[in-house]
Order: C-alpha cells, then structure tokens, then sequence
C-alpha cells in the first residue's frame, strides 16, 4: 500500500489538478483533498479519513505560535485504520535556530494532538508544548508519523531542527545532509524579477519523515 502526502495541489477543475487525478487512478490511487493546497494520495486498499483537530493553536506558546501562524494553516491530518494517524505539514521558512527548534516542538504537538483526536481522547487543557512535553496523553498501539516539507534553507538549521526532534524523543529520517530539494529556477519563472533566485542552483535537505514518541526508538 502507498500513501502520499501532496503540497501545492492545483485546485479542484483545473488543468493541473484533472491531469494528477488521471495519473493517480491509473495507478489505483484515491485522492482526499484537505485544503489549503494540501492533498493525500493513497491506495485504494487503505482506510483513510480526514481527523478534524482543534486547539493545537491555543496549546502553543505566545513565542512559538508567533512564528508558526502560517505553518499552523498548512498542516492537514488523516487517520489510517485504527493504529496510524499521518500528519501533512508545509512550513513556513525558519529563519533562525530558536524557530527551528519551534517547528520541532510543532511537530510534537501535531503528533500528540492527532493521537488525541484518533481515539478521541478527553484530555485536561494544555497551555504549551512544553507542557505536552512533560506529559504527551498518548495511548500505546497508536503510531503518529509526519511527512514535512520544513523549508529549512540550510544545514545548520535543519541539525537545530533535527536536535530538537531528538530532544523531545522523535525519529529523525532521512539523517541530517541528505538532499531532498534540488532545483534551478529558470528566466521564465514567476520570481525570474528576483535575480538572487533566477539560474542559481538550490540544493536542501528541507523534506523530513518525523515519527512521533509513541512509536519508539527509530
């Protein structure tokens, strides 16, 4: 079985969006669109379905919810059968260490929330994600992975990153280095007026697969 997580899905009707649901059915795979551009592939064997959760804003704190305001728009989360909740997250660029180590704690967050809503959890407020830290409401038996596009435009901040995810107990893949981003915008790209962007080569590693504390040791 296959199961994607899709950022920057072209709309509902467009030329874009008609031409991925032609390749995926092809391919006997289900699209299950999330909005906000964030859209999941997945084989049709799968039991999939859209995990309304709220509140993962409040249970930030005022410093990392300044930073993750657009990132919080962009995260969508589906349930797979009864023991995988996946998590879809486009982030905003951190632009420095301590809002790389915020996306981390993020992250934490989104997994424990998720966990929470899958088995529909009754839990106790929680103010911040340090408090989720202390004390992550998670039932055993449920693993929580997120597939991030994090945005991180160096190394340095993706170790940052990586530590924090560490830190707080979750599986870093693939290890720190690894290029997952590798393109070269060209003269008749939409930011071609941004010279600094045009003909240069970018190479990242921006892509992770986080799996939450629930699961264990990766």
């Amino acid at each position: 079985p296959v199961l994607l997580a899709v950022q920057e899905c072209a709309p509902e009707g467009t030329a874009k969006r008609l031409a991925l649901e032609a390749a995926a059915s092809l391919r006997n795979l289900s699209l299950l669109s999330a909005g906000n551009g964030l859209a999941f592939l997945y084989s049709s064997s799968l039991q999939v379905s859209l995990l309304k959760v709220e509140g993962i804003e409040t249970r930030l704190s005022e410093a990392d919810r300044s930073l993750l305001q657009t990132t919080i728009r962009r995260t969508a989360i589906v349930a797979v059968g009864e023991d995988l909740v996946v998590a879809n997250v486009h982030a905003k660029e951190p632009k420095s260490a301590p809002a790389a180590e915020a996306l981390a704690r993020y992250f934490l967050l989104v997994c424990t929330c998720a966990s929470e809503a899958a088995q529909n959890v009754e839990t106790a407020p929680c103010e911040t994600a340090q408090n989720v830290e202390r004390a992550p409401r998670q039932r055993p038996g449920v693993t929580q992975l997120l597939l991030g596009d994090t945005n991180l435009p160096s190394r340095e901040l993706a170790e940052a990153f990586a530590a924090e995810c560490g830190r707080l107990s979750m599986g870093v893949l693939p290890r720190v280095g690894t290029p997952t981003t590798r393109k070269m915008r060209s003269k008749l790209h939409g930011q071609r007026c941004n010279k600094a962007k045009t003909l240069v080569l970018v190479e990242a590693h921006k892509d992770f697969a986080i799996v939450g504390p629930a699961a264990g040791t990766w």
